[in-house]
């Protein structure tokens, strides 16, 4: 083939570039035969370097790294380990002739996620909260279960928590956790909080207990969790809703009610297990939301307030909107249980005929009724 002359080494390449790309390469779409890689692999067997392409070798090697940082960084992700010779003839054969830049070869480490040296923080953490499982770490396991969210970055894990305007003193708690300085950072168009750091310790933690990226179809606690009560008073806080309203009929009575929420169906089944396991008798229903992918199981009247008691009976740490409205369903599930106390104690005492009448009582407030029993007891 014809070579004319160049005026640099620049407009050289870019002739054999364009002549020997796709079809003009002599060699394209062929292979060698197996004999022939057999003949190729003998003859390079015994063969040394020239002192010329040793030079050429640590050329290459000395641009490479350049800086005593990227040396710094590269020590710390592994290089400079002993190699065997075949691997050191393989790195020297593969740095022949080529120039890498520091900028280069810094975005190279982080793509193959060999940032695992020691970030320099500029805000507190303190990286061994879940190291022992205890109340509050099980409580916050299952609220970034329900809305937290675990992203990578450039190679290296996220740990982010957003909440609602209403909510954000919650978020002062998990700073508070956490051991963290890290300031809020507030979405005019959610109106949200939210706090986010990074850490490859705590992410690795999270995912043993099932918090882990792109969780929002597949999340699932693991065995350690799917039977905890702190867990799921979490995933409530997070995803779920306690309610007392007035019935739409008029009704004395009000409303009570429990419920969850996830696009998660395993997890979903991971809590009508637990609820039916801890409340005798309970019987669930998972519906499926129209118009989107989620599911949900809804508790109501003593089912609820049994698993309120369950879930927030004595605790210490809870969403505050949510722990008042589980206290009055506690309140109340104590002041029925006292009425049932009262009312059997009267029926048990008195005669077939005050039997008959008490038992068509159907709506007696509890003094009332509790003044009946002591009368008559006196009596």
């Amino acid at each position: 083939m014809y070579q004319p002359k160049f005026p640099t080494k620049q407009a050289y390449y870019e002739w054999l570039s364009h002549n020997f790309s796709g079809t003009g390469n002599p060699f394209y779409g062929k292979q060698h035969t197996p004999e022939s890689l057999a003949k190729i692999g003998a003859a390079s067997k015994d063969r040394k370097h020239s002192i010329e392409t040793r030079t050429k070798i640590s050329i290459a090697v000395k641009q490479a790294l350049a800086t005593e940082e990227i040396k710094k960084k590269m020590s710390l992700a592994g290089y400079g380990r002993p190699k065997t010779p075949e691997h050191r003839a393989a790195i020297s054969r593969a740095l022949i002739g080529r120039r890498l830049s520091p900028e280069h070869l810094e975005k190279a480490l982080f793509n193959l996620k060999i940032a695992q040296y020691k970030i320099k923080r500029t805000y507190t953490l303190n990286e061994s909260v879940f190291d022992n499982p205890n109340e509050e770490a099980n409580y916050w396991i299952g609220f970034l279960m329900a809305d937290g969210n675990v992203y990578i970055d450039n190679g290296l894990p996220n740990i982010r928590l957003a909440l609602a305007e209403k909510d954000v003193e919650h978020l002062e708690k998990y700073r508070k956790f956490m051991g963290s300085s890290h300031p809020f950072l507030y979405n005019e168009i959610h109106r949200q909080y939210s706090m986010k750091f990074t850490s490859k310790k705590i992410a690795t933690q999270l995912e043993k207990y099932g918090v882990i990226p792109k969780k929002s179809y597949t999340a699932k606690f693991s065995k350690e969790l799917e039977d905890d009560v702190n867990a799921w008073r979490g995933m409530i806080d997070g995803d779920g809703w306690l309610q007392i309203c007035p019935r739409f009929n008029g009704g004395i009575k009000p409303t009570i009610r429990i419920g969850l929420s996830n696009a998660s169906y395993n997890l979903i089944c991971q809590y009508v297990n637990f609820v039916e396991k801890h409340v005798p008798g309970t019987q669930s229903t998972i519906i499926k939301q129209k118009g989107c992918n989620c599911y949900e199981v809804i508790y109501y009247s003593s089912t609820a307030m049994k698993l309120a008691k369950l879930l927030y009976n004595n605790c210490t740490v809870a969403l505050d909107r949510k722990y008042r409205i589980a206290l009055e369903m506690i309140c109340r599930l104590e002041r029925k249980e006292d009425l049932n106390i009262i009312y059997q104690n009267i029926v048990n005492r008195q005669s077939i005929g005050i039997q008959c009448i008490l038992l068509r009582i159907t709506r007696v407030a509890i003094s009332t009724l509790s003044k009946i029993y002591f009368c008559l007891r006196n009596n």
